[in-house]
């Protein structure tokens, strides 16, 4: 039977090992850091794809990430004809986005924004 106080976790920078020890034997496992880009190129990617189905003109939707320590915002530019679908009746639309990106930050552990520029 294991007790709790039969293993051990230690987090090393830039990445974790986890060293489990039970009775005389010890197993290793690391695991290498996660790339800053690989947190934010799925968003980026989903934010492009809804606003390219709302939108009449999705050859000129951008969206730009700004990464902070504990913030990610991402700007997105449309058309100008295209601004209010985007946004929706009462920022409804809009709101539903932002909705999706901090459900998505919560498993980050960041704060996710969503900055519409016109």
């Amino acid at each position: 039977m294991v007790k709790p106080h039969d293993y051990e976790v230690h987090v090393v920078h830039h990445g974790f090992s986890v060293v489990l020890s039970i009775a005389a034997y010890t197993y290793t496992l690391d695991y290498p850091p996660i790339p800053a880009h690989a947190e934010v190129d799925p968003m980026k990617e989903l934010i492009e794809a809804i606003a390219k189905a709302l939108v009449d003109n999705p050859d000129q939707v951008q969206v730009h990430v700004i990464e902070g320590e504990q913030v990610i915002v991402f700007e997105l530019r449309v058309h100008p004809s295209d601004l209010g679908k985007v946004i929706g009746r009462q920022g409804r639309t809009a709101e539903s986005i932002r909705i999706i990106l901090a459900a998505a930050g919560m498993k980050l552990r960041k704060r996710l924004t969503l900055e519409i520029l016109d």
